[in-house]
């Protein structure tokens, strides 16, 4: 019963993870974030090492297998896989934010506040060096990426194994989204047609270049946060603000065609104070007070397990 739950629990969290992914401006990592299992999925990708590598080259596959975290990556990548499918052939995910942006984006913006509140609690001391320089950082290279204006790019199996290594690396990075990388790389509506098709050898570069991003940036990221916890956590909090912004819902949200790709142009605008705008503060409110009772109370119960053992 407890293996279901846990395998179920992680297949819905999976399932956030890949519907934020198809959302540009939206990050994975970010909904990794909200969810509270950055770290566990950061330390899951890692499993995938050298000795998992060097045992699949040996052909020990019982040792190989038995290396990385399967339990909790099965059931997460079956939700990912299911929420791409669900949401490009059953409910069309880019139609919904068309018809009801308003809303889902108060959702995506109370969500986001909600945990870059949680990462500002995470930080234990505050130094100007330390903490205001890197959310500066972190804040200017988010601005920047969201406002990139997207190119005409090649469609070579080269440039899309490229596409797929910096789509998976913004990916597995709280505040950057996969999704908006691959429209500033021109490729966002040829990679959304190829999963419609299911031209899968198409997709083949672009899917090495995502796992080679997942196994092996998510080193460097791991690092950073063992190393450098203070700054790094400092960092992704400047990219969380920058996507603020991209979420802010009440701005007008036109789509015109840049370079082959159709783009969201937005532009704040005064809201109308009628009960759609009431209902957007209420959801925003909402999300983000989950989000930080969420997490404080998973820190009382963590604390509490740790009282116990003493």
């Amino acid at each position: 019963m407890n293996d279901r739950y846990y395998f179920g629990k992680t297949f819905l969290r999976g399932f956030a993870i890949g519907t934020s992914d198809l959302v540009p401006g939206v990050s994975g990592g970010t909904m990794a974030v909200v969810l509270g299992i950055y770290r566990t999925l950061v330390n899951a990708l890692k499993s995938f090492n050298w000795v998992c590598l060097k045992a699949v080259f040996s052909l020990k596959w019982r040792t190989a297998l038995g290396i990385p975290h399967f339990k909790f990556l099965i059931p997460l990548c079956l939700g990912a896989v299911g929420a791409v499918l669900f949401f490009t052939q059953v409910v069309i995910l880019s139609d919904l934010l068309k018809v009801y942006p308003a809303i889902i984006y108060s959702m995506f913006f109370g969500l986001v506040s909600g945990s870059t509140i949680v990462m500002l609690r995470e930080i234990q001391a505050w130094y100007w060096r330390d903490i205001i320089v890197p959310i500066i950082l972190g804040l200017m290279i988010g601005v920047f990426i969201l406002t990139a204006v997207p190119t005409s790019t090649p469609e070579d199996s080269w440039f899309l194994f490229l596409s797929g290594l910096l789509a998976g690396s913004a990916m597995i990075t709280p505040g950057i989204s996969g999704a908006f990388v691959l429209i500033i790389l021109g490729k966002y509506s040829f990679v959304l047609d190829a999963l419609n098709d299911f031209q899968l050898l198409t997709l083949m570069p672009f899917g090495l270049g995502v796992a080679t991003a997942l196994i092996f940036f998510v080193r460097l990221i791991s690092l950073l946060l063992e190393k450098y916890e203070t700054k790094a956590l400092a960092i992704i909090t400047g990219f969380l603000g920058a996507s603020l912004w991209k979420m802010w819902p009440f701005q007008s949200r036109t789509y015109e065609h840049i370079n082959a790709e159709l783009i969201m142009v937005i532009e704040p605008i005064k809201p109308d104070y009628d009960f759609k705008f009431f209902l957007c503060i209420l959801l925003m409110t909402t999300c983000a007070a989950l989000v930080i009772g969420i997490s404080t109370k998973s820190k009382m119960l963590i604390q509490q397990q740790k009282n116990k053992k003493t």
